[in-house]
């Protein structure tokens, strides 16, 4: 491969070999495929990945394999970093594309240069590839191409299998900072804060939930949690650049600063936690004592200064397509 592909799909994997094979194979079936290549970083798979990997004789694919298990961070940072691609999309390798999704994703952000981001639906399967029914929520109906930075604050419904994004806003944001329980999330809410991006209201991808979900580990173990409270003091900190809070910077520092005081004085009195129906974050206020829940929060009220931080950044592009 020497020329520049137009698209650079990267996969951070960690022992999925049975679910290897049906991601690459929705890969490599593409109908109407731009150029693309495939980046594969195998983190230290101590099942059948390498055997599996080696079935594809496809001069698309690059793969890398450490020789350890290094973490998941350390994998997606160095999957990005290896991307040529003009776009570059991230897909887990239990998860599959939709036989159009390359066409569709590459046309949006070909045809709207000024968007960084795209994302569509994703249809829902379980262990064996088959659908369980629902596909991911979204807060509109019909394509739409805007500002998601303070949506996506309430509610995570960006599907990593079901987006795409500029080479460059991956960048801006690598390296992931060692810790971080998860990155989806943190791409998604800091390209937004400087990108406005493209609904496809069309499902392009399949997620599948199962038992060994990344999710749902890091949901158990509490990192999710802590995770949570970083990005959102990442956020909300003050930045001088000149660039993402113009042209209000004062105005925005002031309403920066009353939400800090607020995290300051609660922060361990507050639990974070994600509706796995909705995907929705609840907030519930914890009596340090006796560790009951005295209240919950509605994630509407908390977010009321950060529409104002919205409205000031100058990101309000929200147009109907």
């Amino acid at each position: 491969m020497t020329s520049t592909p137009l698209l650079s799909i990267v996969i951070p994997s960690y022992n999925y070999a049975r679910f290897l094979p049906d991601c690459l194979n929705s890969i490599f079936n593409q109908t109407h495929a731009p150029s693309f290549e495939v980046v594969v970083v195998d983190d230290g798979s101590t099942d059948e990945t390498p055997q599996v990997l080696e079935m594809y004789a496809e001069p698309r694919l690059r793969v890398v394999r450490h020789e350890r298990n290094r973490g998941h961070i350390t994998t997606i940072n160095e999957a990005l970093a290896l991307a040529r691609g003009t776009f570059v999309a991230r897909i887990d390798p239990d998860d599959r594309y939709r036989p159009h999704f390359m066409a569709a994703v590459c046309r949006v952000l070909t045809q709207h240069p000024e968007v960084g981001f795209v994302y569509g639906r994703a249809a829902l399967i379980d262990e064996r590839g088959a659908e369980t029914g629902p596909i991911t929520t979204a807060p509109h109906e019909g394509d739409f191409k805007g500002s998601e930075f303070v949506r996506l604050l309430e509610q995570n419904f960006v599907c990593a299998p079901a987006s795409a994004g500029r080479r460059e806003a991956w960048l801006e944001h690598v390296p992931v900072p060692d810790g971080l329980a998860f990155n989806d999330w943190y791409f998604s809410v800091l390209i937004a804060r400087t990108y406005p991006f493209y609904f496809l209201d069309d499902v392009i991808a399949d997620y599948r939930v199962h038992g060994a979900n990344h999710h749902a580990r890091i949901s158990k173990d509490g990192s999710e949690e802590r995770s949570i409270f970083w990005l959102l003091d990442r956020v909300f900190e003050p930045k001088d650049d000149g660039f993402v809070f113009e042209p209000n910077r004062e105005e925005v520092k002031d309403a920066v600063k009353d939400i800090q005081d607020f995290v300051s004085t609660v922060t361990t009195d507050l639990k974070f936690t994600v509706d796995k129906e909705t995907g929705k974050t609840i907030v519930s206020v914890v009596d340090s004592k006796t560790k009951q829940v005295v209240r919950q929060i509605p994630a509407e009220e908390i977010m009321k200064i950060a529409r104002n931080i919205d409205r000031m950044q100058g990101l309000l592009f929200s147009d109907k397509v």
